[in-house]
């Protein structure tokens, strides 16, 4: 671990600071950040930190990781301001800053607004930081400990609920052909 890597996560109004370049996160006492709620795994994810950006890698959890609403398989990237959730109706956490040998990395690509609206980009998770960067607390070659500090709002997400409409018309479909194939009956039968 370098003097200068730090990974910031934000659940509900809390700040979690975790020194070092990756951060666990499960039901266990021992994992960076821990959440004792159904559905979240022992060791459930991790977020780290490379040269390249921030990954985050599901730990083989039962019920799954979300990043921004979407279930991913082994790792994907992530971005500063991404949300981070664990089973489909587990916690969330918010990724607000990752330092990498003290530089900042992880935010999310620009796009351009549009030819009429002239150089100006945007970014999709713009909003401030607030939380001031402080000197890890670890001794070189300990893995992360996390430390609460004083939080800003929180913004939580719901993964979509596809499946839920998926069987909703399915049991209104079947519901129909049963009304239906009772009134055929009434009329033929009669």
């Amino acid at each position: 671990m370098s003097g200068g890597d730090l990974i910031i996560v934000r659940h509900r109004d809390e700040d979690h600071r975790v020194f070092g370049t990756s951060a666990v996160i499960g039901r266990s006492q021992t994992c960076d950040v821990s959440f004792d709620r159904p559905g979240v795994s022992r060791q459930h994810c991790e977020i780290i930190v490379t040269t390249g950006g921030i990954i985050v890698r599901d730990l083989g959890s039962s019920h799954g990781t979300w990043i921004d609403g979407k279930r991913i398989l082994g790792e994907a990237p992530a971005f500063v301001g991404s949300i981070v959730r664990m089973s489909t109706r587990g916690p969330t956490l918010e990724i607000i800053q990752a330092l990498r040998d003290g530089e900042a990395l992880g935010e999310a690509p620009t796009k351009e607004i549009g030819a009429d609206d002239g150089p100006a980009k945007t970014k999709p998770h713009d909003r401030p930081r607030g939380v001031p960067i402080t000197k890890p607390a670890t001794r070189p070659g300990e893995r992360g400990s996390a430390q609460s500090a004083p939080a800003q709002s929180a913004r939580h997400t719901e993964p979509p609920r596809s499946n839920e409409r998926f069987l909703a018309g399915v049991l209104t479909g079947a519901l129909i052909g049963a009304l239906a194939g009772l009134v055929l009956l009434l009329f033929v039968g009669l």
